[in-house]
């Protein structure tokens, strides 16, 4: 039996990847940028020259590329095909080991980070419903190839580009994988492949996947939008959303608020992730709490953050627009278990989740100790808990009172934290000292972070 992973035209050729033959019934091809990952071939040529060029001359192209931003997008409007000519040419003189060291040291760590969380458990179905999986991207097949192996799939299609004497020559070796050429290099690949599936899927994000889409017998178009959406309309092609959460507007107002009281606001770098889900603590000691932090990653992280908050709270009208528009979710505070299976089902749909391990407000200003909540939402999703110390809230605005004294407020975030392996979901320690452990460093690291003028 031949293997399927010889070269296939502008199919690549992969190493050490699944051997296919022609029993393979269903098939899903899915493009790359703006559809698994959130980035686009220009960052990639950046990061890859970062890697490959002394820092000044790297400098140098990136203020280049940076100039060249309207050149791109004017190109790109025109004819995907005059920006391919120009993009594929500044690769003219790179050196192949150095690109593809690049792409392993450089650009894969950036785009692990980008991979929409939703796309992965699309695979991961995928997989489970014996799928063989197929990137299709216009970029260069040491990039696609990377990612093969990072995401466990099956196979790519990708642009290969000319080498000569050990570097690119900035020329394609055939033809682009892109837009009509996507349609194209997939009727290839079925051929040479001997594939004769059942069954073709395919998904994509921008008009230049149409003729990839066409081709599918189920179609899928991640986050339409303008003419493309009308085009999902009028096909029967479906519309998925899986990129991010619409960040709420009020957020913004709610920002602009309460920033007179501002005193410092201080983030560790990669505190908050772009899109999966995380455990957000702190220490509660004012009805404001969650504004201020909802509002602070709603302004500098463009997410919205879910907290539980009493069902009272949606009682009239104007609260219940306030508490949704701010990401609150309601529940019956008699019913713990139930407060618990929706912070797990907001967790598994790679939400922002506020919680207070307390368990209520303070109505001194000091902390309490730590309840064993926050170890089983984290335990049972895997999410990573971001841990924040408020000071000054109490002060602002305590239990009881209804309108705010002259006090400032800060805000710190801490390094995210973990207790699990890999990110992987597992059964809550049964050990009761070991849970013990873990909550006191929780708490004490959210103590430490709410140190400052005030006493905690």
């Amino acid at each position: 039996m031949e293997s399927s992973l010889k070269k296939l035209g502008t199919a690549g050729k992969v190493a050490q990847l699944q051997v296919v033959n022609n029993k393979i019934q269903k098939v899903a091809f899915m493009d790359v940028d703006g559809t698994i990952v959130d980035a686009h071939s220009v960052h990639y040529l950046n990061l890859i020259h970062k890697g490959i060029a002394a820092r000044l001359f790297h400098l140098g192209f990136t203020l280049r590329l940076m100039l060249q931003g309207l050149y791109f997008h004017l190109l790109n409007y025109l004819s995907c095909d005059l920006f391919d000519r120009y993009y594929f040419s500044l690769y003219r003189g790179f050196d192949v080991g150095g690109v593809e060291k690049a792409i392993k040291e450089i650009l894969l760590p950036y785009i692990r980070v980008r991979i929409f969380p939703a796309a992965l458990k699309e695979i991961d179905e995928l997989k489970k419903q014996g799928f063989h999986i197929v990137l299709v991207s216009a970029s260069i097949e040491s990039i696609i190839h990377a990612l093969v192996k990072e995401l466990g799939v099956d196979n790519y299609i990708a642009t290969k580009m000319e080498v000569k004497n050990g570097c690119y020559t900035g020329k394609v070796s055939g033809y682009t994988v892109n837009h009509h050429n996507k349609g194209r290099a997939i009727k290839e690949y079925l051929e040479r492949e001997n594939i004769q599936p059942c069954k073709i899927i395919a998904y994509g994000n921008s008009k230049w996947d149409i003729p990839m889409l066409n081709l599918a017998d189920e179609s899928f178009v991640i986050d339409p939008k303008g003419k493309l959406l009308q085009w999902v309309k009028n096909s029967r092609t479906k519309s998925i959303n899986w990129q991010r959460n619409r960040t709420p507007l009020v957020g913004y107002l709610v920002y602009a608020l309460l920033y007179p009281f501002k005193r410092q606001w201080i983030e560790i770098e990669n505190s908050i992730p772009k899109y999966k889900g995380a455990i957000i603590i702190a220490n509660h000691t004012s009805y404001l709490d969650h504004y201020f932090i909802g509002s602070y990653i709603v302004v500098k992280h463009k997410r919205r953050v879910r907290f539980l908050a009493k069902k009272e709270h949606f009682a009239n009208p104007i609260s219940k627009w306030l508490h949704k528009s701010l990401g609150a979710v309601p529940i019956d505070r008699n019913n713990a278990r139930s407060g618990l299976k929706k912070t797990l089902e907001l967790l598994q749909d790679n939400e922002l989740v506020l919680m207070y391990p307390e368990g209520t407000r303070s109505r001194s200003g000091k902390m309490a100790d730590f309840k064993p909540g926050v170890l089983y939402a984290h335990f049972k999703s895997g999410c990573d808990i971001v841990p924040v110390g408020i000071n000054g809230a109490y002060q602002l605005l305590p239990t009881g009172k209804f309108f705010p004294r002259p006090a400032k407020v800060s805000l710190k975030f801490g390094n995210p934290v973990s207790f699990v392996s890999n990110g992987m979901a597992q059964e809550v320690p049964k050990n009761k000292s070991e849970r013990e452990i873990m909550l006191k460093g929780l708490q004490d690291k959210v103590a430490k972070l709410a140190e400052g003028k005030y006493p905690i």
